[in-house]
């Protein structure tokens, strides 16, 4: 034992161990839980749909999933029958499983809405070729549908692009995967959106598969911040070209790596966000002072100002100087909405509650009072208001995403150098007994570049995070107002400021906005293309 370690460390050894043993047997326990199917289809036999990486990529997968305590059975350059033997011995696997995962890489074709996982002996060009000589993802579907395992995820890197993928299907649906509604309990993940195509790449392994090794055993972390990290990879790797997919309908939360403690996360948790939200459902001057108190430089400073300002002059009116009546307002009309527009704005709680009337009505006085003698309230004055808000907070979320989607770019080149560098030096420090101190600080400089990465990956998950929540409050209740002309009401000035950068990201927010509401292109991550570094 170390002389270095004191009585204290020593007599904590035996629980460290127990720990440690507990650990260990659980990751063993849950082994049987949990498993994966993995089918990879490299070797056509038409040579032209021959791919260099759906093989490796299952092969990686294999190696990850193993060590994450998944049952994995594979199936490489598997025939139509070697699919459906494969797919019936998963289900048997799968039953009152923890969790299941069916990973497959290869070619895709969708034909009459269904989406067809192609097989080797795949022969023609027809629509009625792909329907016998593929597997079904309605077919996987009912794999888990039969099985009820308590989770399952389904990962199809299946779009590769191939010569044949304008005429395998005959409806005139584009290349790619066509959308699927998830079940219940149930994450599809696609390596690109719908229609589209992912590309292999020049490594081992294709770009979104790349991207899925680097995060799938991310120690606590739930399998949709996994996938939305994923998908900030890709995005990044391919300037926008492609942007994966997701669909999903999972009750609780699932981690690929639930056996390790990612101690210290908290820390790096983006704070200053989850902070906002907790505040920014009061009413009162000192929950936003409080805010400010913690983050006198935070993202929503301007914001937490001008909400004490208004709240504040609206408070602090002499009693005869107070509504009592607002004429202009019906509170009794469009009841829920006018209750979220206040709720927005900071003058009512926002909670999933039925509004109280009288409730309000004192926030609807609160608010009128705020506005100044000579400004009307009317519903539609409150309405752009709250929508103005919304698109200018969204926009000031989607400048940090861009600002932080820069550094991690950064981070990740740098880290590719130093790892470099580091090969380098072990070469050097292997016959050089002066080189090692180097090597010890080129290994810790690495360790610091890597701590960095992690803080800006999570910062990016709560940010992804509230700018969809942001989005999903505009469409919710104020769609009417989700236009370009609602960024420049002035009457309210619920925004702080009115330069024209901030307007500029409001614009943008308001784009993305648009893009969720149309059934073409809702649930799709295309916006993040948006926030690419220039360069």
């Amino acid at each position: 034992m170390p002389a270095w370690m004191d009585r204290k460390q020593r007599s904590a050894l035996p629980a460290a161990f127990l720990m440690l043993a507990f650990l260990v047997l659980a990751q063993v326990a849950s082994a049987k839980d949990r498993v994966a199917l993995l089918i990879g289809n490299s070797r056509y036999d038409n040579s032209a749909l021959s791919l260099k990486n759906p093989a490796n990529d299952v092969a990686a997968m294999g190696k990850k999933l193993a060590a994450l305590g998944f049952v994995v059975i594979s199936a490489q350059d598997a025939s139509r029958s070697d699919m459906d033997r494969a797919l019936g011995a998963f289900e048997r696997q799968l039953k009152g499983a923890e969790l299941g995962l069916f990973f497959y890489a290869g070619h895709g074709s969708q034909a009459g809405g269904e989406n067809f996982l192609l097989a080797t002996d795949f022969q023609g060009t027809t629509s009625g070729a792909v329907k016998e000589y593929s597997l079904t993802l309605g077919r996987v579907r009912d794999t888990f549908a039969n099985a009820k395992p308590d989770a399952g995820i389904v990962i199809l890197d299946a779009c590769r692009d191939n010569p044949l993928a304008i005429t395998l299907d005959q409806t005139g649906k584009p290349a790619g995967l066509a959308r699927a509604k998830s079940a219940t309990g149930l994450l599809v993940a696609y390596a690109t959106d719908p229609g589209n195509v992912a590309f292999e790449g020049t490594s081992d392994n294709s770009i979104f598969t790349t991207a899925l090794l680097k995060h799938i055993s991310e120690p606590g972390l739930d399998v949709r911040l996994m996938f939305g990290r994923v998908r900030q990879d890709v995005v990044l790797r391919t300037r926008g070209a492609q942007v994966p997919w997701v669909e999903e309908s999972l009750i609780g939360e699932f981690s690929m790596n639930p056996s390790m403690a990612s101690g210290g996360r908290e820390a790096m948790i983006a704070r200053d966000i989850e902070m906002w939200r907790r505040v920014s459902a009061k009413t009162t001057p000192q929950a936003y002072q409080s805010y400010l108190d913690a983050f006198p430089n935070g993202m929503f400073r301007d914001f937490a100002h001008q909400r004490i300002s208004r709240l504040s002059y609206s408070a602090n009116l002499p009693q005869d100087k107070k509504p009592r009546q607002i004429t202009e307002l019906d509170v009794t009309s469009d009841t829920e909405k006018i209750a979220a527009a206040l709720g927005i704005l900071g003058f009512t709680p926002q909670s999933r509650s039925a509004p109280d009337i009288e409730e309000l009505e004192l926030a609807a006085a609160a608010y009128r009072a705020s506005l100044g003698e000579d400004a009307a309230l009317t519903q539609d004055n409150l309405f752009a208001d709250a929508s103005r808000l919304l698109l200018y907070l969204g926009g000031n979320v989607g400048k940090q995403i861009q600002v932080d989607i820069a550094a991690l770019s950064s981070i990740d080149q740098t880290l590719i150098v130093a790892r470099d560098a580091y090969a380098e030096l072990e070469q050097v420090a292997a016959g050089d007994e002066s080189a090692k101190p180097i090597l010890e600080q080129a290994r810790a400089d690495i360790a610091a570049i890597e701590r960095a990465q992690t803080e800006v990956l999570a910062q990016l998950d709560q940010e992804r995070a509230y700018y969809e929540e942001l989005m999903e409050q505009a469409n919710a209740n104020f769609p009417d107002y989700m236009v370009e002309r609602t960024i420049g009401v002035a009457v309210t000035r619920s925004a702080p400021v009115d330069d024209e950068k901030l307007a500029g990201r409001a614009k943008l927010f308001l784009k993305h906005v648009n893009q969720a509401a149309n059934a073409e292109t809702r649930g799709s991550y295309q916006w993040l293309s948006d926030f690419l570094p220039q360069s």
